[in-house]
């Protein structure tokens, strides 16, 4: 024991730089006394000794392993023993736990895991029930998982199942994140959801779903920041994932235009898609109708055109790829290239001629031709409508009704309305329809009636004379002769007969003597010879006599000439009593037609006029 001491002192001294030759011997109890070093650098582990010389260089303190509590001792069992929890310096050892000094000071430690002094088994644990026992002193009884019984050796819970998802692992060693588990048999209830942070949450939401931040089991998703309980996530802009409610993150929050704005919204004109890692790539979209990025144009689409949209005449497009402007024409109504959606074309917008303003065919009209081709229009005749150059249109293509197969008036007719209404035009020397006649007058003179339903053949006006003897004719008696040539007065002849011997009536203009001697007792036979042949020398009168025996025919003779017709209808007028006393017979001059239409007054032969001369379709005056 000595030689141990001396070999450890000697380590000492080393250390100290000191050579162990020098020293020869030293009092064991000294050691660790408490002593402080001697003025000849001598160490002393013990108190100072009250000797009266201080440079006696000796230390008569006490020591370790006396059983006595000194200075810098952490222990002191009384002895110098190693294992058994104070170790030969007085220091506690690894397994041990120490209180007070002394003999059995020093006691193992059960449940550090370390087998040291009188422990037979040392399991980590101080619980019965698993490898070793309570107390360290034997083997423990065992755990097994699903019994219920949480051995805290081997188990963190025990839901007497082994079963794992239910919050209590299958082998009953953990409790399963996002858990929580109490009691034994243990009940588990899950903890994620409940918008606390337990153990193994990054972040609780107070739900259970992905894609808001927090994930179904309470993980911070990427490119979320959860923080609080219950947990506020956000998504980062400008991290390079998108997430949440960001339309785009491309990594950066520049304010330039690039697809990906600042506050990672997908920028108009712009489609963005993200790689596996959720990093957006934007470009451009060409077909938007917005000029974006490197575009030099966007008309909306992605076809490269060859004209303009129809109804524009020139127009600025875009290429398909959104490189290039393309400078086109293109149809419009009224350019005489009927396009395919245009129903007409005829080269103007003007209206009522077929093809309107929108080039649509109008309500009454053909307009054949091709697409590409002028289109040529025409109304329809017959549809009852009037249009274009048509005149009429009676729903008919029948001519000599008023409106022809073209639909136009025909001579002689007026049309009214649409559909149209024709009917005959009565004056106009036209005989159509159901006229029986048309002098070119709608008087009642001429051959034709007033409304030209009767047609009249001409007639010459005529009378008679039946006369007496010579002893019955009074003299100076007349009768007058009028051919109605001019009325008033017209021409007219005064025939005066003179019974007297000699003759005393003195022929005059308008006045014509009939010499008939009474002293020779003429015959009524004889007297009407006179008469006749005094009326047929009547100059200009143009009316004629005839007969035979006391009977006189007058007729207003003359075809052609004037007097004959209605306006020779001059009745016969006489004095001095011939009708009366004389005995004579007059009648006329009556049953005359035609020539009775005044100077003006249209006419479509002379018998039509009283002046008996029809020029340029108007009677002349006479």
């Amino acid at each position: 024991m000595a030689r141990h001491t001396q070999l450890l002192l000697c380590s000492l001294v080393a250390v100290l730089g000191a050579g162990c030759s020098l020293v020869v011997g030293f009092d064991r109890d000294r050691i660790n006394d408490g002593g402080t070093t001697s003025d000849s650098g001598m160490l002393d582990g013990g108190p100072r000794d009250a000797g009266p010389d201080d440079a006696a260089m000796t230390d008569a303190g006490p020591e370790c392993g006396n059983g006595v509590m000194n200075a810098g001792e952490a222990c002191d069992d009384g002895n110098t023993s190693s294992g058994d929890g104070c170790s030969a310096t007085c220091t506690v050892e690894p397994g041990f736990e120490c209180e007070g000094f002394g003999p059995d000071s020093c006691s193992a430690i059960c449940g550090d895991g370390m087998v040291v002094g009188d422990e037979v088994c040392d399991d980590g644990f101080t619980t019965p029930c698993g490898a070793c026992n309570a107390d360290c002193t034997a083997a423990g009884t065992g755990s097994t998982c699903g019994d219920g019984v949480i051995c805290t050796d081997t188990e963190r819970c025990d839901d007497m199942n082994t079963m794992s998802a239910d919050g209590c692992s299958g082998d009953c060693t953990m409790i399963e994140t996002g858990w929580v588990c109490m009691g034994e048999p243990s009940m588990c209830a899950e903890t994620c959801g409940n918008g606390v942070l337990d153990a193994g949450e990054t972040c609780d939401d107070d739900g259970n779903e992905d894609d808001d931040g927090c994930s179904a089991d309470c993980q911070e998703e990427p490119g979320w920041s959860c923080a609080g309980e219950p947990s506020v996530c956000e998504t980062t802009c400008g991290d390079g994932i998108r997430a949440g409610m960001e339309g785009c993150d491309d990594g950066n929050t520049s304010a330039e235009e690039d697809g990906c704005s600042d506050v990672c919204a997908v920028q108009p004109g712009w489609m963005c898609t993200e790689n596996a890692a959720g990093r957006s790539t934007c470009m451009t979209v060409c077909g938007d109708g917005m000029v974006r990025g490197t575009e030099v144009c966007d008309d909306g689409n992605t076809v490269t055109e060859t004209a303009c949209p129809y109804g524009t005449a020139m127009c600025t497009l875009c290429r398909a790829d959104c490189g290039a402007e393309l400078m086109l024409t293109g149809n419009v109504c009224g350019d005489g290239n009927r396009h395919p959606s245009e129903f007409c074309d005829d080269g103007n917008m003007m209206p009522n001629d077929g093809c309107d303003a929108a080039c649509t065919v109008e309500t009454g009209w053909l307009c054949p031709g091709a697409v590409g081709a002028m289109s040529t229009c025409n109304p329809i005749c017959g549809d009852g409508l009037i249009r274009g150059t048509e005149t009429c249109d009676d729903m008919n293509m029948n001519p000599n009704d008023g409106c022809s197969a073209t639909c136009q008036t025909e001579m002689g007719w007026t049309c009214m309305g649409a559909p149209s209404s024709c009917s005959e035009i009565c004056g106009d020397g036209l005989v159509v329809g159901a006229e029986a006649c048309d002098d070119r007058n709608t008087n009642a003179c001429g051959l034709c009636n007033a409304n030209c339903t009767v047609a009249r053949t001409y007639v010459t006006a005529t009378g008679s004379l039946t006369v007496t003897g010579s002893e019955q004719t009074p003299d100076g008696a007349t009768f007058t002769l009028a051919n109605g040539t001019v009325r008033p007065p017209g021409i007219s002849v005064v025939f005066e007969l003179d019974t007297d011997q000699p003759a005393n009536c003195a022929p005059a203009a308008g006045k014509v003597c009939i010499h008939i001697r009474s002293d020779l007792m003429l015959s009524a036979a004889q007297v009407a010879i006179a008469t006749r042949e005094a009326i047929n020398s009547a100059s200009g009168l143009g009316i004629t006599a005839s007969g035979s025996g006391a009977n006189i025919i007058l007729t207003n003779a003359t075809l052609g000439g004037s007097g004959n017709g209605a306006t020779g209808n001059e009745p016969i007028t006489s004095t001095g009593g011939l009708t009366t006393t004389g005995g004579w017979t007059i009648t006329g001059m009556g049953g005359g037609v035609a020539r009775n239409c005044g100077g003006g007054v249209g006419c479509t032969s002379s018998d039509d006029c009283r002046s008996g001369m029809c020029s340029s379709g108007s009677c002349t005056t006479p």
